[in-house]
């Protein structure tokens, strides 16, 4: 049985994962259905062009969040990911990949699982207000920063003080 959800027939899930997979796949080929949130890739640029190191830690298998950077065409503003079934703790990994530190590192998420798992690593965390969860479960878990806009991203203290430090 798989544990926590009660399906008794592997079979089941894998016949109910491949389907999820065509499905998104195809929703994610749509941008009339699947587009990023406005700013977002603005946003992003604006922080590659000034040497942020950016990347995606997704509870996603790692074909679905392939088929959907390249799908939304954002997959060059990324220096890494990490999915699900790839990690224990993300952030570690992460880190270690960029020979980085927590303290020094924002992890920017849209549910309270972004907001624990950073915290958990002792990075700082900043929420945005609109995606999987509501503000206030999201204010909650007590982020560092919660935004309304992804360009607020660029205000936060430590992105918007790196702005300002020459070369």
């Amino acid at each position: 049985m798989l544990h926590g959800v009660g399906i008794a027939e592997p079979g089941l899930v894998s016949d109910a994962v491949a389907c999820y997979n065509r499905h998104f796949r195809q929703i994610v080929s749509n941008d009339k259905v699947a587009r990023l949130f406005p700013t977002v890739v603005d946003t992003l640029r604006a922080l590659r062009k000034n040497s942020f190191r950016l990347a995606l830690a997704t509870n996603e298998i790692r074909e679905i969040l392939d088929h959907l950077v390249a799908a939304l065409n954002i997959d060059s503003l990324f220096d890494a990911s990490v999915c699900t079934a790839e990690f224990d703790d993300p952030n570690p990994r992460l880190l270690n990949e960029f020979g980085g530190n927590a303290q020094d590192t924002l992890v920017v998420g849209d549910s309270v699982f972004d907001i624990k798992m950073g915290k958990a690593a002792g990075c700082m965390t900043c929420a945005v207000s609109y995606g999987v969860h509501s503000e206030t479960k999201l204010r909650r878990q007590q982020p560092d920063w919660l935004i309304d806009d992804f360009s607020q991203l660029l205000e936060i203290e430590p992105v918007s003080a790196a702005f300002e430090q020459p070369g």
